[in-house]
């Protein structure tokens, strides 16, 4: 065979590599908290919402920062375990209810 078919058949299997690149533990791990943290924050929407209670009025009840709340539901950030709690007492609900 001609050495040419060679180099053109060894230059096609880097770009199918990339392709079917293997997902590590770690980026499985990534994912699955940034879905648990998109998921809390849906959650406090949710019953901060069932509640009628603005965005603003849960901020100034938890002394939280407005735009923390918002990041919080939304899934932007990954609350601390007590400013869990805060949010959990100025809504008037068990903790467990969040998750």
């Amino acid at each position: 065979m001609d050495a040419r078919f060679f180099l053109f058949r060894k230059s096609l299997k880097k770009p199918l590599n990339f392709f079917f690149k293997a997902v590590s533990p770690l980026d499985k791990a990534i994912s699955n908290e940034k879905d648990t943290v998109i998921a809390f924050g849906k959650k406090v929407r949710l019953k901060r919402k069932k509640k009628k209670m603005p965005m603003q009025m849960l901020a100034n009840i938890a002394e939280i920062e407005l735009s923390q709340i918002y990041r919080i539901e939304t899934g932007k950030i990954n609350p601390k375990l007590t400013t869990i709690l805060k949010i959990a007492e100025a809504l008037e609900i068990d903790v467990k209810e969040l998750f």
